[in-house]
């Protein structure tokens, strides 16, 4: 009979090797900065795409929100998610993998 030893997975160092912490953003760098230039992408490229954007959003989370909101079993609320992600990404130029969760609805 052989034994199986659970491995745990190694966390990253917290420490750099000649001490100090690891910084979560590079020196010079602020969090407000990051969130700036983040937005500073986000809208240029939304601006770009003018109100050829931003309506089919609005249209695709409003349908989406009275399906949800009526309780339609063939739009969870998991679903619209992916839905408004996956156009989102396509629309703005990133990439977005759908996580698998399995909902759990109460019963009636």
């Amino acid at each position: 009979m052989s034994s199986t030893k659970k491995t745990k997975k190694e966390k990253p160092p917290r420490e750099l090797p000649g001490g100090g912490p690891v910084p979560v953003i590079e020196p010079g760098y602020t969090f407000a900065s990051v969130t700036d230039k983040i937005g500073q992408i986000v809208l240029a490229r939304m601006r770009a795409q003018g109100a050829a954007g931003w309506v089919p959003l609005s249209s695709l989370l409003d349908g989406l929100a009275v399906q949800i909101a009526l309780d339609d079993s063939e739009v969870p609320p998991q679903r619209a998610f992916d839905l408004v992600m996956r156009y989102a990404a396509a629309q703005l130029g990133f990439e977005f993998k759908t996580v698998q969760t399995k909902v759990r609805r109460p019963r009636r």
